[in-house]
Formats: C-alpha cells, sequence, structure tokens
C-alpha cells in the first residue's frame, strides 16, 4: 500500500526532521512519498496556505 507522509515546516509536536525519516522505517509499503509543506502540525492541512501547499501534494498522490 502506497504511503504519503507530510511534514510542516513549524510544526512543532512532529517536526518535519522526523516524519522525513518514515520512508525509511516503513520498509512493508510499496510506495512511501515524502513531503514538507508550510505550516505547523494543524495549520498544514487547514492553515491558509494549505490549498497552495499541502493540498496539490495530496491531489497528485492519490492521482498516481
Amino acid at each position: 500500500m502506497p504511503v504519503l507522509l507530510i511534514g510542516g515546516r513549524t510544526d512543532m509536536l512532529v517536526p518535519a526532521r522526523s516524519v522525513r525519516r518514515g520512508p525509511e522505517l516503513l520498509t512493508g509499503a510499496s510506495e512511501v512519498r515524502f513531503a514538507e509543506v508550510s505550516g505547523g502540525h494543524l495549520g498544514l492541512m487547514v492553515g491558509p496556505k494549505a490549498a497552495e501547499s499541502t493540498w496539490p501534494v495530496i491531489r497528485e498522490f492519490l492521482s498516481a
């Protein structure tokens, strides 16, 4: 199963550098992608820049 990991540049709860390690840990996934986007923990999905930074990444992943 493919996995998309998204790290927010200003996320203080789960820093992007921690999320970036996901691909090396999720060895059973058929594909693992990591994207670093604008925003914090919630802002990366619902913040003012989410529609331009996060949503296109998700759209592209789901359409692949």
